[in-house]
């Protein structure tokens, strides 16, 4: 059910939406919670992530990491400047999020993977005094969605449209990155694994609406 008509906000439940579809159907990382059901290390709700979704990765030694990647989702028009605005607030969320207190309950972890990986996790997460914790690790990670305004020449022919679209698309991940790369440094993210998908639209921010308005 939709709580907010305007859909406010610069990501929206839209970009939340495609944020949890990439995620999910792309990197098969299920989405274990939702928006709000994220803690603080206070046991206080977060409200500024998009959730949170488990993906199973290994080290050089094939160890296996779990990580518990926090979403973020921005639709702005300027590439740029969604790109700032979703670092900014993943910094926020990453450092006040605790995947303990979220996980305090079993449950969840049984709802997105069998139950000898939910095991795991939970005695890595809540590691008991008899139990040698060598069987793998957990960590953060970030999950980002960026819709952004395309902006593309309506007069090019088709015969060089698919040419020119990818030409500007790699343009614009081009700068993006550029900009990623500027705040990962100024934000501290770099020990971070990082998943971002971009997706570009006629017009970012009237879209987002739209688009919603037809789905639901």
């Amino acid at each position: 059910m939709r709580n907010n008509s305007d859909d406010k906000g610069e990501g929206g439940e839209l970009g939340e939406l495609l944020l949890y579809l990439f995620l999910e159907t792309r990197l098969k990382a299920p989405k274990m919670l939702s928006k709000m059901e994220i803690k603080t290390t206070q046991n206080q709700y977060v409200y500024g992530a998009d959730g949170v979704h488990l993906y199973l990765t290994h080290d050089e030694d094939g160890l296996p990491i779990y990580q518990f990647i926090i979403g973020e989702a921005k639709i702005k028009n300027d590439i740029l400047d969604a790109t700032r605005v979703a670092f900014d607030s993943i910094k926020n969320s990453i450092d006040e999020i605790s995947i303990e207190v979220c996980l305090v309950s079993g449950e969840i972890l049984k709802e997105v993977c069998d139950k000898k990986d939910a095991e795991t996790i939970k005695q890595m997460i809540l590691p008991s005094e008899d139990i040698n914790n060598d069987f793998g690790t957990y960590e953060k990670a970030i999950g980002i969605f960026i819709g952004y305004t395309g902006d593309y020449d309506e007069d090019i022919p088709n015969s060089k449209w698919n040419k020119c679209l990818n030409d500007k698309i790699k343009n614009d991940i081009g700068r993006a990155v550029k900009t990623m790369t500027k705040k990962i440094e100024s934000l501290c993210l770099k020990g971070y694994s990082f998943y971002c998908y971009y997706l570009p639209f006629n017009n970012a921010e009237k879209d987002r609406k739209s688009i919603l308005d037809s789905i639901l």
